[in-house]
């Protein structure tokens, strides 16, 4: 064991490049890999698709629609759109483009997170933290894999914290901090409250270490961002958005809640959130830290005086965040995923200190001291191994089984273009409109296509161009799903085009009765799936 670790030592700089690289190509795969494959759920993602699009479509940037109308429900400002728009612009309407810029946000976070720990701590931490955070929850859940704002919104508000530790010896990043928390509030509204809380309490501590012009310029550094913005969305519709946003996204929240946010959630809902994620193991090693720490305190085997302030600071803001989040009414499991960075930074606190008190260990003669030295140091590094190997393929397992495109409209090669620009009627199987939810909806937009209010008569005698969407049973799925799609198409005598779990997709029969040749060609190309009595391959 003794030779292992003095390799160790020797080796060390080779070891930590051959990590480095390791870790650009984790954040590479984990934030990259599947991006534009996997469907769009009918969730927040499909409703910030939807403005954007609609934003391109009429060129109002300042006031977020919902169908062409202003968007009273989701009611972000108008930053939380933006980067959606960027990646339209560069990609194109795709869903690609949709979460591209998550996925920068992700590995700009991790890069900030290292710079940070590497010139406050050493290498050794910079590592450890940033590969704690590159395999934490939110690579898969609703932020950095999606085209949800969560994803700036933590960039923004962990910037803003690296900015206020650096103004300590930099006083003029303190009002760049301030803009930060502005555009976080640009963002995600009323989610950034907490974190400006923190920022005053910073503040307040150490207000003696700024000028008074570094604390004045502060001000104006986060209030105009956001009057400038408000003024300007006072313009569009008045008090009407500011009311609601106040009733809805506040209060609503905070006091009421409703059963579809988790309402009735209990006051350990976030804990048990942690532990379902595992993230008790890096807590856990945080602690047995705390603990080696408290008993050894005379000894001097904690952590170095010059990184407990850091430290303390990071522990209040990830057990702020979880806590304060727990008094809402309202508790989504995305709400406190801005405190993960933060445990990021006391993990690689931890680790560092972990591995620096290992090697003191094997550096002294007596077997009992160096046992006494070795057990905790060792322990928490083979947990941070353990946290990091099953989060990692956690990761890993949920790229590879992410359920790729299978929306009717854009399952199709070459990715749906065919369907660009068209008009849609929909139906349910009685022929009366059916209003499709938000994942369907963001397929039209990013195909620029159109529903047409109308029933099944309506869709018939139409003179213009238009396909029809019929909406089956949810639990209707295979064979039973072609078979009723099929059934359908005769009663009405359409031509079905193909059938996507609850959806079918028909066009008008020509006049002589015969397939439209497109329709003709694909079918040539293709087994039927009567004959094989399942759905298409590639569906």
């Amino acid at each position: 064991m003794r030779k292992i670790v003095a390799f160790i030592v020797v080796r060390r700089r080779w070891i930590r490049m051959l990590c480095g690289v390791l870790l650009i190509l984790m954040l590479l795969v984990n934030g990259f890999w599947g991006l534009g494959s996997g469907y769009s759920r009918n969730w927040d993602e499909s409703l910030y698709g939807i403005s954007a699009c609609e934003m391109l479509d009429t060129g109002n940037y300042l006031v977020n629609t919902f169908n062409y109308l202003p968007d009273y429900w989701n009611l972000k400002p108008v930053l939380a759109f933006y980067g959606n728009l960027a990646g339209f612009l560069l990609f194109g309407r795709t869903l690609f483009g949709l979460r591209f810029f998550s996925a920068v946000a992700y590995l700009l976070i991790a890069g900030i997170l290292f710079v940070f720990l590497r010139k406050e701590a050493g290498r050794t931490a910079a590592l450890a933290g940033c590969a704690a955070f590159a395999v934490a929850p939110p690579n898969w859940v609703h932020c950095f894999s999606t085209g949800d704002p969560d994803a700036w919104f933590i960039l923004f508000i962990f910037s803003s914290f690296v900015f206020l530790w650096r103004s300590l010896k930099r006083g003029w990043l303190l009002p760049a901090a301030a803009f930060l928390m502005a555009l976080a509030f640009l963002t995600k509204s009323f989610h950034a409250g907490p974190y400006a809380l923190f920022s005053l309490i910073w503040a307040a501590v150490y207000w003696k270490k700024y000028r008074w012009n570094h604390l004045l310029c502060s001000i104006p550094a986060a209030v105009l961002p956001v009057g400038i913005w408000a003024a300007a969305r006072f313009q569009a519709d008045g008090m009407k958005y500011f009311r609601t946003m106040i009733e809805l996204d506040l209060l609503g929240r905070v006091q009421n809640g409703t059963p579809d946010h988790m309402a009735v959630s209990v006051w350990y809902t976030y804990l048990d959130r942690l532990n379902h994620h595992l993230l008790f193991i890096p807590i856990g090693i945080i602690c047995i830290m705390v603990l080696i720490g408290w008993f050894f305190r005379e000894k001097n085997v904690w952590l170095e005086q010059r990184l407990r302030p850091l430290f303390y600071w990071s522990a209040g803001y990830f057990l702020g965040i979880v806590a304060l989040y727990s008094c809402c009414r309202v508790k989504l499991e995305w709400y406190i995923w801005p405190a993960l960075p933060f445990l990021a930074i006391l993990t690689g606190l931890s680790f560092q200190t972990a591995c620096r008190r290992l090697l003191l260990a094997f550096r002294h003669d007596p077997v009992k001291t160096r046992t006494a030295y070795a057990v905790f140091p060792g322990l928490m590094i083979l947990l941070f191994l353990i946290w990091f190997g099953i989060g990692e393929g956690k990761a890993v397992r949920v790229i590879i089984r992410k359920p790729r495109q299978h929306d009717i409209l854009l399952s199709q090669t070459p990715a749906g273009r065919e369907y660009v620009g068209k008009n849609f009627y929909t139906v349910d199987p009685e022929g009366k409109f059916w209003m499709p939810e938000h994942s369907f909806i963001l397929v039209l937009r990013l195909l620029s296509g159109k529903i047409v209010i109308g029933n099944m008569n309506e869709f018939k005698h139409s003179k213009k161009p238009a396909l029809l969407i019929c909406s089956f049973d949810k639990n209707m799925e295979g064979a039973t799903l072609q078979a009723a799609a099929e059934a359908f198409a005769g009663k009405h005598s359409l031509t079905l085009i193909r059938c996507v779990n609850p959806l079918a997709l028909y066009q008008k029969k020509s006049a002589s009765g015969k397939r439209p040749r497109a329709e003709r060609k694909r079918r040539k190309n293709k087994p039927s799936s009567r004959v094989s009595g399942k759905v298409p391959s590639g569906i």
